[in-house]
């Protein structure tokens, strides 16, 4: 846990012994707020997820696009779709990338709930936005991603 912002990350070591020399590996993944909250009390979990609503105005884009994550997880979670349509449609190209990101890794793992095909007009909308890396996440969900899509 980051002792400044209270962000959680799993740390993972894998070592395996081989004859001619052995191979370790170390990965830190940093959590959505929704992925630690069995680690949160209640208090802990509301201020981080306040902590990622201030950070959409963050300077630094990657930490805009994070935050977006986390705010969809936890969104997700309360199955409030009108706050993901709020992302979806926020003027921060990278806060609607992150958003989009994050829908794209649960399609991948074929993981998006059924009730996000709602989210189909949006992510249409998107799909010709002007700014590439939207457009193909935006793509990308149409076409593998949303509930009632065919592979």
């Amino acid at each position: 846990r980051c002792p400044l912002c209270g962000i959680y990350y799993h740390y993972r070591f894998t070592y395996e012994y081989l004859v001619n020399g052995s191979e370790d590996e170390e990965t830190l993944t940093r959590l959505a707020p929704t992925q630690a909250r069995a680690f949160l009390t209640e208090g802990e979990y509301e201020r981080l997820v306040a902590h990622h609503q201030k950070s959409l105005a963050h300077p630094e884009a990657l930490t805009r696009s994070y935050a977006a994550k986390c705010l969809v997880a936890h969104h997700l979670a309360l199955g409030d779709l009108a706050a993901i349509k709020e992302l979806l449609g926020h003027p921060n190209p990278d806060v609607i990338y992150g958003t989009l990101s994050f829908l794209a890794s649960l399609a991948w793992d074929n993981l998006l709930p059924p009730e996000t095909a709602a989210l189909r007009e949006c992510i249409t909308d998107l799909a010709s936005s002007s700014d590439q890396p939207i457009a193909d996440r935006a793509a990308y969900l149409l076409k593998y991603g949303l509930p009632g899509h065919q592979r």
